[in-house]
């Protein structure tokens, strides 16, 4: 999971797209570093929707519902997992 931001005036545009438990394809969207105070996630990114960002909802999902846990690259070198 990782916490995602909508200024309040974009708030409109988006409100009426995004469903709780859904599942979306987002593009056009901001990444920064998770250093404000109030953490919803432990993700070390937030997501930061602008004017521009692109939210289409995707039906027929792979992606499972769980949480995931992405590790940085170089701590998985050297593992193997089969």
């Amino acid at each position: 999971m990782i916490q995602c931001s909508i200024k309040g005036i974009f708030v409109p545009i988006f409100e009426s797209m995004l469903v709780e438990d859904n599942v979306y394809m987002i593009t056009d969207f901001a990444v920064a570093l998770n250093t404000i105070k109030f953490k919803p996630t432990r993700h070390e990114f937030r997501v930061h929707f602008k004017r521009n960002t692109i939210v289409r909802p995707i039906q027929d999902s792979s992606i499972p519902l769980n949480g995931f846990n992405f590790v940085p690259f170089t701590k998985s070198l050297g593992k193997m997992v089969i």
